[in-house]
């Protein structure tokens, strides 16, 4: 590999490092994946949110999250990576949302 292809590597890896993907657009694509895999019903997922830029961090939103699947965790990290996150690390923190009484 030379250097020029190098820094367009480089150049590729700092894009991936850099996108935002909006809020809005990632809930619908996480509907169109819920809808794809038939995960336990007692798991129910209810929105993702990027936190952060290098490094790529989401949060996942979920009734539950004891024993919350790993092939579940994976199908999402994966399908993110179809996004534009093809060779950096991708954390998704899940975290429990209630539902509130009134």
């Amino acid at each position: 590999m030379g250097l020029d292809n190098l820094f367009k590597e480089t150049i590729k890896l700092k894009e991936q490092l850099d996108l935002k993907i909006n809020t809005s657009d990632l809930n619908k694509m996480l509907n169109l994946w819920v809808k794809d895999y038939h995960l336990n019903s007692s798991y129910k997922v209810k929105y993702i949110t990027q936190i952060s830029v290098n490094p790529i961090k989401f949060i996942l939103f979920a009734n539950k999250i004891t024993n919350f699947p790993n092939s579940y965790y994976n199908y999402l990290v994966n399908n993110i990576r179809k996004i534009g996150y093809y060779n950096v690390p991708i954390l998704i923190e899940l975290r429990e949302k209630t539902r509130e009484l009134k």
